[in-house]
């Protein structure tokens, strides 16, 4: 048998192992607490990035908001001034072609007119010559008759004479 084995246990010696084993166990706890402090610590400095990042984040998302939104009022009033602009110049446009479509008739029609007129004067002028041309045909015939007359009145006294001269 082991001699070590039955040997008494004094209280020193048990006091001195348990204190021992304390020591060795408020070491452990301490690790363990220290331990526990750097990652407690660890957290709180991840904690403070992340609302660091999600403050960076709401920025960036309110600037970019901020800029989408001025870019959209500045593209809807490009989109309004260009439609605006279209608007005269189409309003312009149907002028310009209701103009030109008037325009048009009435040098249409004014041109018929001319044309009109042009063919009465000409009517008017040929019928006045023919009038003037039938006047002088009746003239001509109505002088044509009186010489006529005479001729046969000329005629009728060189037949007398002749008639009355001795053959």
């Amino acid at each position: 048998m082991n001699p070590a084995v039955h040997t008494p246990v004094t209280q020193q010696y048990l006091d001195a192992r348990l204190e021992a084993v304390e020591l060795r166990m408020d070491a452990r706890v301490q690790r363990i607490e220290d331990k526990m402090d750097l990652f407690a610590q660890s957290m709180q400095q991840m904690q403070q990035s992340i609302k660091e990042v999600c403050i960076e984040t709401h920025s960036a998302i309110a600037t970019l908001q901020g800029d989408t939104q001025h870019t959209i009022e500045k593209f809807q009033a490009e989109t309004q001034s260009a439609i605006e602009r279209l608007q005269v110049d189409t309003k312009s446009l149907k002028n310009t072609v209701l103009m030109t479509g008037i325009s048009s008739v009435v040098a249409i029609v004014l041109g018929v007119a001319a044309f009109n007129s042009t063919v009465l004067g000409n009517m008017v002028a040929s019928f006045e010559a023919g009038n003037s041309s039938a006047q002088l045909l009746a003239r001509i015939q109505a002088q044509q008759e009186k010489h006529d007359k005479k001729m046969e009145e000329i005629v009728l006294r060189i037949e007398q004479r002749n008639a009355a001269a001795p053959q």
